[in-house]
């Protein structure tokens, strides 16, 4: 509710800002909020919520004084999925990267709650941010307690938040993922994943990113933990059939770095098939996007192309940036792999 408090507070008593000086880590809320405040008179918390705003534009990179985004902070949700992302493109125990990841989980180690995680840490908690911490905690070796993510369960589904209408898919994909990474019952959530498939066996009913390329990455991996050899030949071959002449994925009218990456990750989970005629395939397409990405790379660039939902549609850079870079090693290094195999058909 506060993270939309510009939409229905009247009154400024009925919100204070949180440690960081936000209304729900919005950006918009607190504006809207310290509006109505300073009618009423400066206070200390108008001061709080001014140096928020401040610290918020300021984050966003652009040079333009009042230029916010969309959320800030995000200092849960983004060093999960960089983490989680750099799993699922075999980088995570990369010893180059041991004490960055030690640090990242450590945080996180110690910021999980027996409610869970959000987004930030001055948020609500939800079953999202929960299911990919739960995963890289058990990834990095640590034993965390599924009891956190439980308070979301309702039936066989998890929501995102408490009362939250329509479920998400992408919620319910980390849900499959932390249970299975814990050795827990899963089938239900399983058979959920499952069922929200399109004709084609890709995952386009999403709900927090407008790709369905996010989506179809992670439940590729999800449904792939522990099972070494498993792949579904409907989404790789609709993923294959998807990928554009010059190499690149995107769900609109222009590809997209961060979509070919979640690609690369899916066709990477389904590369353990000893049928060469399908590894051959595979290989062929890892080295069309291969050649588009590096096309394409620029050090130190930052993405620009907004394809997450929030209040409207965003790009958290440093997460996607981090996909980015993990698809682009994850390409050439298969490639110096392919290439050492003389994979052919």
């Amino acid at each position: 509710m506060l993270h939309s408090w510009e939409a229905w507070g009247t009154s400024p008593t009925s919100a204070c800002p949180d440690d960081d000086g936000s209304i729900g880590i919005s950006p918009a809320a607190t504006a809207a909020w310290r509006a109505h405040a300073a009618i009423q008179g400066s206070t200390p918390q108008v001061g709080r919520a001014d140096a928020y705003l401040q610290a918020a534009s300021r984050a966003t990179r652009s040079g333009i004084e009042g230029v916010v985004p969309n959320v800030w902070p995000i200092n849960v949700f983004e060093p999960s999925w960089s983490l989680y992302t750099l799993h699922l493109a075999r980088l995570f125990a990369h010893p180059a990267l041991a004490d960055a990841v030690r640090v990242i989980v450590a945080q996180l180690d110690t910021r999980l709650s027996v409610r869970g995680l959000g987004p930030a840490l001055h948020f609500a908690a939800d079953a999202d941010d929960t299911a990919v911490a739960l995963c890289v905690l058990r990834l990095a070796g640590r034993d965390p307690a599924i009891n956190a993510l439980r308070h979301f369960e309702i039936g066989e589904l998890f929501v995102t938040f408490p009362g939250e209408r329509n479920a998400s898919v992408s919620t319910n994909i980390h849900a499959l993922h932390a249970l299975r990474l814990l050795g827990k019952p899963a089938a239900g959530t399983s058979a959920y994943v499952e069922a929200n498939r399109n004709s084609h066996g890709l995952w386009d009913n999403e709900k927090w990113h407008v790709s369905w390329l996010y989506p179809t990455a992670h439940a590729v991996a999800a449904l792939a933990q522990g099972k070494p050899q498993w792949r579904d030949e409907y989404a790789l071959a609709a993923l294959l059939q998807a990928q554009r002449d010059d190499g690149s994925w995107g769900a609109g009218r222009a590809s997209t770095f961060e979509e070919t990456a979640y690609a690369l990750f899916a066709l990477h989970v389904m590369d353990g098939s000893e049928e060469p005629t399908a590894r051959w395939r595979i290989a062929q397409a890892v080295a069309r996007a291969l050649e588009w990405m590096l096309a394409r790379h620029a050090a130190h660039a930052l993405p620009q192309t907004p394809l997450w939902i929030g209040k409207e549609l965003y790009c958290p850079t440093r997460v996607v940036r981090v996909a980015e870079l993990a698809g682009l090693w994850l390409a050439l290094h298969w490639g110096r792999r392919v290439h050492a195999e003389g994979a052919a058909p």
